[in-house]
């Protein structure tokens, strides 16, 4: 009966620490959001990303490029000047969400990245809008709507895009509005965060 006892318990014990191995594997396999503000920086392995700024805009500022010259350093930034390309004009009833943000680059190889970052905008808690056009500038080269290479102690660099988004958008500034990012680690994985804009 001892033995039996004995036996019994000991079952029990391998039990409950199998469990606790499982529950924290689990644990260890989530991922977590970051809850950041407009100025916070999201670090991976081997990029630091930082917003710098998220906007409403009737229309932004449009560039051609040509290959040698520096890109117009005021592109896609909202503008009051008259656009003869209506490329980033906003439709009626619709306005443009237009952010910045910078990346430094901290790894020690040459990879590539996509220039929209896994960047959402998300509005009332369900309402999502992707971005519409994106593009990463340097001072003398410019990366549009694609992959961009980072190198090895480049320079920082600061991204640009836009959403096309309803006015109410806009217009409802007691409903909440929200910037989701999605940087990459070295392994694969991602870092991801949400910027509360309001």
């Amino acid at each position: 009966m001892k033995k039996l006892l004995v036996l019994m318990l000991s079952m029990m014990f391998m039990m409950s620490l199998a469990a606790c191995d499982s529950e924290s594997s689990k644990n260890n396999n989530e991922s977590t959001t970051n809850e950041l503000s407009i100025g916070n920086t999201l670090n991976s392995d081997m990029i630091e990303f930082t917003l710098t700024r998220v906007e409403f805009a009737d229309q932004l500022k449009y560039a051609s490029f040509s290959t040698g010259t520096p890109p117009d350093p005021e592109y896609m930034l909202p503008t009051d000047k008259p656009q003869s390309n209506k490329t980033f004009v906003a439709d009626d009833g619709y306005t443009m969400l237009s952010y910045s943000y910078t990346l430094k680059y901290t790894g020690k190889e040459e990879i590539e990245v996509d220039t929209a970052m896994g960047i959402t905008a998300i509005y009332d808690d369900g309402y999502t809008f992707d971005v519409w056009s994106d593009a990463y500038m340097w001072s003398d080269y410019i990366s549009i709507d694609g992959d961009t290479k980072l190198k090895p102690l480049d320079p920082q660099g600061e991204g640009r895009g836009c959403m096309k988004v309803p006015d109410e958008v806009a217009d409802n500034t007691n409903k909440p509005l929200k910037i989701t990012v999605s940087i990459p680690n070295s392994d694969g994985s991602t870092m991801d965060a949400v910027y509360t804009i309001r």
